[in-house]
């Protein structure tokens, strides 16, 4: 797993690459503490590059949800897998999703 941040005004865009599990979680959680001192009003999380997600990602998503309260969560690009996996959660309506 790997990961980029770009600030974007207000924004912090999370591009990540490679799959989301209990193996890869830890690297996430650098991702979220780095974005948490940014402050930034909206977040979005490209997942263009994540071809699966398994509970622990879920977890890690609810997490973010919680832990970015009131600031604009955007999930961009969800491939097949992971979509399936937030609607069969109904976790998707916590989050903004976009193409």
């Amino acid at each position: 797993m790997n990961y980029a941040l770009k600030s974007e005004g207000e924004t912090v865009v999370a591009t990540l690459d490679g799959k989301i599990d209990y193996s890869t979680v830890g690297t996430l959680d650098d991702a979220i503490r780095t974005i948490a001192e940014i402050n930034p009003s909206a977040i979005v999380f490209d997942l263009s590059r994540v071809p699966s997600m398994d509970s622990v990602g879920l977890g890690l998503l609810l997490s973010v949800h919680e832990t970015f309260s009131g600031k604009s969560i955007t999930l961009r690009n969800l491939q097949p897998h992971v979509s399936h996996l937030l609607d069969l959660t109904a976790a998707r309506s916590l989050f903004v999703v976009a193409e």
